[in-house]
C-alpha cells in the first residue's frame, strides 16, 4: 500500500495523478447499495475532496456492499488503483473478476481498510490484494484487466461507522503520475 498524506503547514496533499478516473462521485446514479441481515445503510452526496463526494453511513447488521460496475472500462495498462476517503470504522475494498462461462462467480480479491479520520489517498498495487479464500476455487493472481466490478463492503457483524469517498481511479507507473492538489480552503504555493 502506498499512502499519500497531507502537509497541513503548506495546505497541500500529495496524491497520485489518476491516469484513468473511474468515479468522481459527481453523478452517483450508477452506484448500487445492497444490504442483508438487518444492516442499515444510508448514502448521500456531500462535499468531497474535489467538488462532491459520496457518504455512506452503516449501522450494524450482517452485510452491505457499495458496488461500482467496471465492465466497460479498459484497465489493462495500470499497475495500481487509488481512492481518496475518510471516515470511521473499517471496510473491505473488493475487486470482482468476470463471471465464468458456466455462470459461476468470477475470482475475487480484497484488501482491508481502516478508515482514516481525515482525507487520505490510498493507492493499492495488485500485489496488495488477497484472494478471497472461499470462492471460487482456483483463484489466480489479480490482473486489473479481469475486473468487472469494485465493492466497498462489510460482511459479518458490522460495527457502526461511515465513510466519504472521492476520486476513485487507476494510477500509472511513471514518476509523473504523482501530483499535488490543493486541500479545500488552501492554495498551492
Amino acid at each position: 500500500i502506498l499512502t499519500h498524506g497531507r502537509n497541513l503547514d503548506e495546505g497541500i496533499q500529495v496524491v497520485p495523478h489518476l491516469s484513468s478516473l473511474i468515479e468522481d462521485f459527481e453523478d452517483t446514479a450508477d452506484l448500487e447499495i445492497s444490504t442483508g441481515g438487518e444492516a442499515v445503510v444510508s448514502s448521500s452526496q456531500v462535499e468531497g475532496m474535489v467538488r462532491r463526494g459520496y457518504r455512506v453511513d452503516f449501522d450494524g447488521g450482517q452485510w452491505w456492499n457499495l458496488t461500482k460496475d467496471l465492465s466497460r472500462l479498459e484497465l489493462t495498462s495500470y499497475p495500481a488503483i487509488s481512492l481518496t476517503l475518510k471516515g470511521s470504522g473499517y471496510v473491505r475494498l473488493q475487486l470482482n473478476g468476470r463471471e465464468r462461462p458456466d455462470g459461476s462467480d468470477g475470482e475475487q480479491w480484497s484488501v482491508s481498510i481502516e478508515l482514516p479520520e481525515e482525507w487520505q489517498t490510498l493507492t493499492y498495487m495488485s500485489s496488495d490484494f488477497t484472494r478471497e479464500s472461499n470462492i471460487p476455487k482456483g483463484n489466480k493472481p489479480l490482473e486489473f484487466s479481469s475486473i468487472e466490478s469494485l465493492q466497498l463492503k462489510h460482511h459479518g457483524k458490522a460495527p457502526n461507522g461511515y465513510f466519504v469517498i472521492d476520486q476513485l481511479g487507476m494510477v500509472g507507473d511513471r514518476p509523473s503520475d504523482i501530483g499535488l492538489i490543493s486541500v479545500p480552503g488552501s492554495e498551492i504555493p
